[in-house]
């Protein structure tokens, strides 16, 4: 299981980066937006995706909270000897 978890995150990584990256004329693009959606639409990676919603909703909460906190940081850092609070 880990290696085809490595193998899927790794085939939607370059699909994500080449379609963010890439300077395709609109019909590319659109091309690009069509497999896209066949992909998003196979029930397989449907499947795939209500298995793994109990993690990636947890990831969001993590991820929110550090974001969170950081940001609290960040401010407390700016202020830090102004005299402001």
């Amino acid at each position: 299981m880990p290696a085809m978890k490595f193998t899927t995150g790794a085939v939607v990584g370059f699909a994500v980066g080449y379609y963010l990256g890439t300077r395709a004329a609109p019909e590319h693009r659109a091309r690009i937006d069509e497999t896209a959606q066949r992909i998003a639409a196979n029930e397989q990676v449907q499947s795939m995706l209500e298995a793994t919603e109990p993690h990636r909703t947890a990831a969001r909460s993590i991820l929110s909270g550090t974001l969170r906190l950081t940001s609290r940081g960040l401010r407390a850092a700016g202020t830090a000897g102004t005299g402001r609070t």
